[in-house]
This record gives structure tokens, sequence and C-alpha cells, in this order.
């Protein structure tokens, strides 16, 4: 390849920013296999993993694009560099290596149920989220759908008995 990657890595690094500088994005590694000038007989099994911002489902009006980086290894360390500072959502599979990112993934996934699917419904998560803190404690589990976002609106919120029925 000669000079070429230094020539046209400026470039894959502007498109890295556009990736980066999106809403969300979709993250993956794919196993590569490399065979080097040391071992020309063997190969191992390296990394590239790849970014992806696509906001053309959602009518999003910016092109989509790709974004890869390469890793000798599938250590989680990868991902969190590339996307360090990225404030985004990270749509990923169910790969350990993306653990990072979210700390503890099942509160990042449920933060994101919650959230996500109040805005969806045209409520204020934050208000909705203390709203239903307040209840839950004292709310039968058995009746839990009564305190799902879009059964939360603010007139029904009105109409909803207090806890302990105060």
């Amino acid at each position: 390849m000669g000079r070429s990657p230094a020539l046209l890595e400026p470039l894959a690094n502007q498109i890295g920013k556009v990736v980066r500088s999106g809403p969300a994005l979709f993250a993956d590694d794919t196993p590569v296999k490399l065979q080097t000038k040391l071992k020309p007989k063997k190969t191992e099994t390296t990394r590239l993993w790849s970014y992806v911002r696509d906001e053309g489902p959602w009518c999003g009006d910016k092109p989509p694009c790709a974004w890869y980086q390469f890793s000798t290894d599938r250590k989680g360390e990868h991902p969190v560099n590339h996307l360090s500072g990225y404030t985004g959502t990270v749509h990923v599979d169910g790969l350990a290596g993306f653990n990072g990112l979210f700390g503890e993934g099942k509160a990042a996934a449920i933060a994101y149920t919650l959230i996500e699917t109040a805005k969806m419904n045209a409520v204020d998560p934050e208000a909705w989220l203390a709203w239903g803190l307040d209840r839950l404690p004292y709310h039968k589990i058995n009746r839990i759908v009564e305190l799902i976002p879009w059964h939360c609106t603010a007139s029904s919120v009105a109409k909803i008995e207090e806890p302990n029925g105060a």
C-alpha cells in the first residue's frame, strides 16, 4: 500500500469525527485474519472495530458513514478509547468488550428504556420518573402497567391517587 494510508488517514479521521458527532451510532467488532512478515505461515486474529452512523431510518438529513479502527486484540479498552467523549446513544451487540462503554450495562439499558419511552410518548422523563419513584414502593406489582409513561399524562397523573391513599 505504500504511502497511501498516511495520505488517506486525515480523510478517514474526518469521517470518524462525523460518525461520532451524531445522536446515535452502531458499533461492532469483526475478526480479521492477519498474516505478518514475522510469521508468514501463520495468521493472527485481529479486530476491526466498526462504528456506523445512519440516520436514514429516522428521517435524518445527514449522509450515512462508517469509521473503522484496528486492534490486535479484542480488549474492551479499544471501544472505550475510540468513543471517548462521545455523548450520543451507542447501539451494540452482547460482546463483553463493549461493557466498558456503559459501566454496569444493565443499568444503562434500564435507564435508556425508561427515558426514551417517556420521550417517545411526549412525557417529560424527569417528571415522570420522579412521579413513578414516589409511587413505586406502594404500588402493587400486578398493576405496574398503570405507571407506564403512556398512562401517565399530566391529566391522568392528577387523577391517580397519592401513595398510601393520601
